[in-house]
């Protein structure tokens, strides 16, 4: 039986719920980071920009999403952010909306010295936003002083075109930005492709360790051995992700395994990954070889009720996609610290083996913004008309555990 153990999985390197419209490690104010977590499912971000300016500290994730909250107070209540590139910018303070910031086309704004949570909420909104909107005409000098001709407004340059991926548009972008040559007289930027790995950034790398324990043994009925991961991810590139995750299981004579994943984000909807399965740590190195080739696909965002939305993925393994399950995720974020999980699997005739899901579900709590609490059940949940050898049994097929970001 898969658990919540395994702290990442093929693809999980980096996880988009949404469409993103920023970099998380292009620091907003000085000394901000970008924060990875490994995610097994689309219920949250994998990656966010973690900052504090004054009394006051914030998250940022690539769809223009904060929460900004005092320093050393977990109870007070957060200021929450949303932005729509090219729109505006809302700050919520519970449900009231405090303010409602537009894209005007201005560009970065200056830090200021000191803030309180609503100075630094208008000053990441304007940071989302800057060089989006629409943007002041310029005029150009008058020549001719005696028959002044109409002023013509300034053309703008293409330095910082916005992200191909809008969040209000949801276009599929099946090539990044630096591929989409240059149109017009004003666009002066050279076609260029992407680098695969930027030699002049050093690798950004964040930690977790997850503890947890099944809540059933198969066979025993009762919980099964504690089971111990560390997992640590390093962004080599703007594209490129390595991820490593070790870990370590109850009883005797019980060596831990390795297990690491490669993944090239190829657009800002699409990533490549190989992961490795479960390396025996015993001096044999079994399975060091034996991994899988994976394509996964950022879906639209499904509107839902209440202004709400559901983030989906899609998965196949490459290049046979019929070898494993085709896989739809799908996570909802249901309040600021509980968030929803699903994903589906579809098998071509004769693939699916007897411990294969139909489905898997997951819940997360945050309860700090280190601190997590998750359930996962990926057993072999099966749906009635496929009920197979050996189908799941419910919810003690599931496992707890409690995940805790480190930094460094």
């Amino acid at each position: 039986m898969a658990t919540l153990l395994a702290i990442w999985g093929p693809g999980a390197a980096l996880a988009w719920p949404g469409p993103q419209i920023l970099r998380t490690d292009d620091p907003a104010v000085p000394g901000a980071v970008e924060v990875l977590a490994d995610t097994p499912n689309a219920l949250t971000w994998s990656r966010a920009q973690a900052g504090r300016l004054g009394g006051w500290r914030y998250r940022l994730y690539p769809d223009g999403s904060a929460v900004v909250m005092p320093d050393g107070d977990a109870q007070a209540r957060p200021l929450r952010m949303d932005c729509i590139r090219g729109e505006a910018c809302r700050i919520w303070s519970g449900t009231r909306l405090v303010t409602r910031i537009p894209a005007t086309g201005s560009p970065r704004p200056t830090v200021p010295d000191t803030a309180d949570g609503e100075t630094l909420a208008r000053h990441l909104a304007l940071w989302v936003l800057a060089g989006s909107g629409s943007q002041p005409r310029a005029t150009v000098p008058v020549v001719d002083a005696i028959a002044p001709r109409p002023a013509a407004p300034a053309r703008r340059h293409r330095d910082h075109p916005a992200p191909p991926l809008a969040r209000d548009g949801y276009r599929l972008t099946m090539f990044p930005g630096a591929f989409m040559p240059c149109r017009g007289t004003a666009c002066t930027a050279p076609l260029r492709l992407p680098p695969v790995f930027d030699q002049a950034q050093r690798p950004r790398t964040t930690c977790a360790v997850t503890a947890g324990v099944a809540l059933s043994t198969q066979g025993e009925g009762g919980p099964g051995p504690a089971r111990v991961t560390l997992g640590c991810g390093a962004r080599l590139s703007d594209r490129v992700t390595l991820n490593l995750g070790v870990t370590g299981r109850g009883g005797a004579g019980r060596n831990p395994d390795l297990s690491y994943a490669l993944t090239w984000r190829a657009t800002d909807r699409l990533s490549l990954s190989y992961a490795s399965r479960p390396i025996r740590m015993d001096g044999s190195w079994s399975g060091l070889l034996d991994g899988r080739l994976r394509a996964e696909l950022t879906l639209p965002r499904i509107p839902l009720p209440a202004g709400r939305g559901a983030d989906c993925r899609m998965r196949v393994t490459l290049p046979d996609p019929t070898r494993d399950a085709l896989v739809l995720s799908c996570g909802l974020r249901l309040t600021e610290r509980l968030s929803l999980g699903v994903s589906a699997h579809a098998y071509a005739s004769g693939v699916q083996r007897p411990w294969d899901p139909d489905y898997t579900y997951s819940a997360t709590w945050k309860v700090t913004d280190r601190l997590r609490v998750g359930y996962g059940n990926y057993a072999a949940n099966r749906f009635p008309w496929n009920r197979g050898d050996g189908p799941g049994t419910g919810l003690r097929d599931g496992t707890l555990s409690l995940t805790y970001d480190l930094s460094f």
